[in-house]
């Protein structure tokens, strides 16, 4: 699963509900955060110490006059392996140099640079059966961007592996860890910004933690660079065009002469869907502004181009509807009007250059159309029941080929033809 959580870890959570929360994983949502440093282990699941046991190596020889093998293990020097106190789960096996840091160092990095945070608002657990651990709280420090409502909070995790993926971290940053998913992409948050503060695994690892709370608290200064960035970008009128130029960069049309309907409509919906995101429950503002700050002068940025209805967040009940009425403004729409207009004119130009090369068929009515130019290039065009439903070119004639031996394969006959009297 992308939580990455197995039936033997578990996590908690202050008041917000994890994504996961009902998949099956051992979530524990509380009101508040725990008040001691033994209930906060207890709710996270990390009530277990690693223990360290010596790495063997099974040796059999072939059976002797008894009939039984000769089985020995012998012990591999330099190596021990990692395992959970609680379950017996092997976390690691690790060279014998390396430094276990057990949970309870991690809640007291936890607690050291949490001072002043808000831990009502955390999060703390295990993922991969207890092979990493994390804790959160949420920094008291909200930021706003203009024309968004909804405040950006800083938090401070701390992280610690016991299967050597990674060592004790502390980090700030805006992601909330919940699973493996949000642990990842706040480590890559942190690490670009430079939050990112790692302790290697040795036995005095809690000496540098002065110099984190230094690098943590000197993340507040690139915080605030962040959101007067982000405000400056806010600041800026974005006008209809703009806007319009940046949804067909973003999903252009393919540059073919020949396109099926199917594509081109799959252009216009996917267009459609990043439109509305503009004017989107999740963007402050709305219509008629779409999201955006208006023009000079107090101008408000027209709506989207009608090449399909807006779409809208509307219940399952109302779809069909919705549905029927876009297709009805898309057929009889003057722009869809002149886009058929413009195919037909275009496939006319280019089947004029096309000369039937071969003709399949299933004999139930679906017919498809081999042509070629006389260059090598080849026009594959497959109707149902005089519906068009694939047509593409290809100057490849291994391409052609398979595509009329797969057809030949389903059943459809070759029925050769051309102007010449045949091939």
């Amino acid at each position: 699963m992308p939580h990455e959580m197995t039936e033997h870890d578990q996590m908690y959570s202050v008041r917000e509900a994890p994504w996961h929360l009902g998949s099956g994983a051992n979530v524990l949502m509380l009101d508040a955060a725990p008040e001691t440093r033994m209930a906060r282990i207890d709710a996270a699941g990390h009530a277990f110490t690693v223990e360290e046991t010596d790495v063997h190596l099974r040796k059999e020889r072939p059976a002797g006059d008894d009939g039984q093998p000769d089985v020995t293990f012998l012990k591999v020097e330099g190596w021990k392996a990692l395992t959970r106190s609680d379950t017996g789960d092997v976390l690691n096996v690790a060279r014998g140099s390396y430094e276990v840091v057990q949970n309870i160092v991690g809640h007291e990095l936890f607690e050291a640079l949490s001072t002043g945070a808000r831990l009502d608002d955390g999060s703390g657990g295990t993922v991969k059966a207890g092979a990493v651990c994390y804790l959160s709280a949420r920094v008291d420090e909200p930021q706003t961007v203009t024309g968004d409502d909804s405040p950006i909070y800083p938090y401070v995790v701390v992280l610690w592996t016991h299967d050597g993926s990674g060592a004790l971290q502390a980090r700030r940053t805006s992601v909330r860890p919940v699973c493996w998913n949000t642990i990842s992409l706040g480590e890559a948050e942190a690490r670009r910004s430079g939050r990112n503060f790692t302790f290697r695994h040795t036995k005095n690892v809690l000496v540098r933690i002065e110099e984190a709370k230094r690098v943590i608290a000197g993340a507040r200064e690139e915080t605030a660079a962040f959101v007067e960035l982000a405000n400056e970008l806010a600041r800026l009128s974005v006008t209809d065009e703009q806007r319009e130029r940046f949804v067909t960069t973003f999903i252009p049309k393919p540059e073919a002469e020949v396109i099926s309907d199917q594509v081109l409509d799959n252009i216009l919906r996917e267009r459609t869907k990043v439109r509305a995101i503009f004017d989107g429950p999740t963007n402050p503002g709305g219509p008629p502004q779409h999201g955006l700050r208006p023009g000079p002068g107090g101008d408000r940025v027209p709506g989207p181009p009608a090449e399909l209805p807006q779409q809208r967040h509307v219940p399952r009940a109302h779809a069909a509807p919705r549905r029927a009425a876009e297709a009805e403004a898309r057929a009889d729409g003057p722009r869809a009007r002149g886009r058929d207009a413009a195919r037909s004119l275009s496939r006319e130009a280019v089947m004029a250059r096309f000369r039937l090369f071969a003709t399949l068929s299933d004999g139930a009515g679906d017919c498809c159309r081999i042509s070629c130019d006389g260059h090598r290039h080849f026009l594959i065009e497959r109707t149902k029941h005089g519906v068009t439903v694939e047509r593409f070119r290809s100057s490849d004639p291994n391409r052609v080929h398979r595509r009329a031996h797969d057809l030949c394969v389903l059943g459809w006959a070759v029925a050769w033809a051309s102007e010449e009297g045949g091939v």
